[in-house]
């Protein structure tokens, strides 16, 4: 069947791994995927650096004992697409180095951990759980009343018409019930899904907040993307992005 005919339906099975590890998995074949095998271990900053001016990568080039990134655009593509502009590595990774500690220091995280699952948090958390409930139990007895609409119409106490009208109406209640309870949950799990993505961060911003070298790993867990323009300005694009402007 060609694939525009295909009908894909998401989240059918129980997957083998989680979501969340999976699309790491992918980003970081992504960042590597340049290497020419797979016993190759990617330089510090491979597949993290774009040129801000025609948005592709900029490759690692050498003279000598220097190291320096180029906008590939300009050297291997087309001269007349972007300009011949390049950037030292050192300066690049002294740049993320200090845009890493000014990111963390922000933040006082130690305060924000012990507030992490503060009173106000919980009694918000219990609200939402108790209106759960609460719909689980509006919907149960709309359904207890469906089902004794119908015995009450066997037995025939009320008629036909009085059978398939108020049955009608207890469907719409159910609906509008079931309809509600959807969003709730639905609000529920993408608080819990907030919660967990926050602290994850807070983790890693802990972990790294006394970090005096650049790694590899910090990269793949903090940074994006690293633009480089042709004034040499550097503008680091951080993954949690806008996560704790309001902290």
């Amino acid at each position: 069947v060609p694939e525009e005919q295909w009908d894909i339906v998401y989240n059918r099975h129980e997957p083998i791994i989680d979501r969340e590890i999976f699309d790491k998995t992918q980003e970081l074949l992504s960042l590597n995927k340049s290497m020419k095998s797979y016993n190759t271990t990617p330089s510090l900053l491979s597949g993290f650096v774009y040129c801000s001016d025609c948005n592709r990568k900029m490759h690692k080039r050498k003279n000598g004992t220097r190291e320096y990134y180029a906008c590939s655009t300009y050297y291997r593509r087309n001269k007349k697409d972007c300009t011949p502009h390049f950037i030292k590595k050192d300066i690049i990774e002294n740049a993320v180095l200090e845009a890493i500690h000014r990111q963390i220091s922000l933040i006082n995280i130690d305060e924000i951990i012990s507030e992490a699952y503060n009173t106000e948090n919980k009694k918000y958390y219990s609200y939402k759980q108790k209106q759960l409930k609460t719909k689980e139990k509006e919907i149960r007895n709309v359904e207890e009343q469906i089902e004794h609409l119908y015995i009450d119409y066997n037995k025939r106490i009320i008629t036909e018409h009085e059978y398939l009208k108020f049955k009608q109406r207890f469907n719409e209640k159910k609906v509008s019930l079931e309809n509600n309870y959807t969003k709730l949950k639905s609000e529920i799990e993408d608080e819990e899904k907030s919660n967990k993505e926050f602290n994850k961060w807070l983790e890693i911003f802990k972990k790294n907040r006394n970090i005096d070298k650049l790694n590899r790993q910090v990269l793949e867990e903090m940074v994006s993307r690293i633009y480089v323009n042709q004034n040499k300005d550097i503008t680091i694009k951080f993954k949690y992005d806008d996560l704790f402007i309001n902290v």
